[in-house]
């Protein structure tokens, strides 16, 4: 008998996507979020889309029934390879650009908005801005934390890599 994540894992790859609506089984809401925690799917709105690690491993999560949280990626960082996520926007604020610096208040919000709008829901976008008026910054990149481990990277990679931020 086929696991609840095999059979999620095998309409995704017949239909390329899956919705949830308030009839969703609540453990396979749960299985959905843990795949997107483990960045297998991407969600929007109320839908989730395969990621290219969904092509790269369904076929073995599928064949194989491992829960996805036992599951031996192989593009995993090392222990080596691990980065120190905690951001401090003093060291963020100090980045170099030829001869000049700039600060952090310096930073132009709408390109903050855009990485945002880039790698987030139009939920989890409200909830942002929901933290951001009650607990202020810190409380944001704590929210960004919890929406996965890659969230937080996106967006300041989004910020940092924009063209617009150095001119």
């Amino acid at each position: 008998m086929a696991t609840v994540q095999t059979k999620v894992l095998n309409e995704i790859k017949e239909t390329r996507m899956i919705s949830t609506t308030k009839g969703t089984p609540d453990e396979e809401v749960a299985i959905l979020q843990k795949l997107e925690a483990f960045g297998v799917l991407r969600k929007e709105s109320h839908s989730f889309r395969p990621t290219a690690r969904f092509y790269k491993y369904a076929d073995q999560l599928i064949e194989q029934e491992i829960p996805v949280e036992k599951f031996a990626f192989d593009d995993l960082p090392s222990s080596q390879q691990t980065f120190n996520n905690t951001i401090h926007a003093q060291s963020i604020g100090q980045i170099n650009q030829g001869s000049g610096n700039f600060s952090f208040e310096q930073i132009n919000i709408e390109i903050v908005k855009e990485s945002l709008k880039n790698e987030l829901t139009k939920e989890q976008i409200e909830e942002v801005m929901q933290v951001l008026k009650e607990k202020g910054k810190s409380g944001v990149i704590q929210k960004l934390k919890n929406f996965g481990s890659d969230v937080l990277a996106n967006v300041m990679a989004g910020i940092l890599s924009n063209p617009a931020l150095y001119g």
